[in-house]
């Protein structure tokens, strides 16, 4: 192999790895997204409508399993949601049939002490965010 002939074939080599270096990310840049999400907002309150205080709620998509859009309860039982899915956050959620759960944070030290996770479901089985401007919930739990 002459001088040329090498000369040549290392430049060729370098440019590909340069094209695969710049390329990449664009590649790594096109996985899953978040489906459109639409605005899910309300308010928690116990049973006979005692506002929930804090806490966490948790919609939980009945039909996809990776959709869950999570938010936290304000000290008047008011609420808004966002959807975590692939490293990214959208307000919101995307439509269809969710369950809800509520999470009340006084309630998660079991008697001896330690933290328990002991979620509430809400009396409602389903609820439905559609394509729409605003989806406001009432959320009724039971203690």
């Amino acid at each position: 192999m002459n001088r040329a002939s090498f000369v040549h074939r290392r430049l060729t080599i370098k440019l590909w790895l340069i094209l695969l270096t710049v390329s990449f990310p664009v590649v790594v840049g096109c996985g899953p997204k978040i489906p459109k999400c639409y605005p899910v907002s309300g308010k928690v309150s116990w049973k006979g409508g005692k506002n929930f205080k804090a806490g966490t709620i948790t919609f939980l998509h009945k039909e996809d399993p990776e959709i869950i859009a999570i938010g936290e309860i304000g000290a008047d039982g008011s609420f808004t949601v966002s959807t975590k899915m692939f490293g990214e956050s959208k307000k919101g959620a995307p439509e269809g049939d969710y369950t809800v759960m509520v999470e009340d944070p006084a309630k998660n030290v079991a008697p001896d002490g330690q933290m328990q996770i002991k979620p509430i479901v809400a009396m409602n089985p389903s609820y439905k965010v559609e394509a729409k401007e605003s989806n406001d919930f009432k959320v009724e739990v039971v203690q």
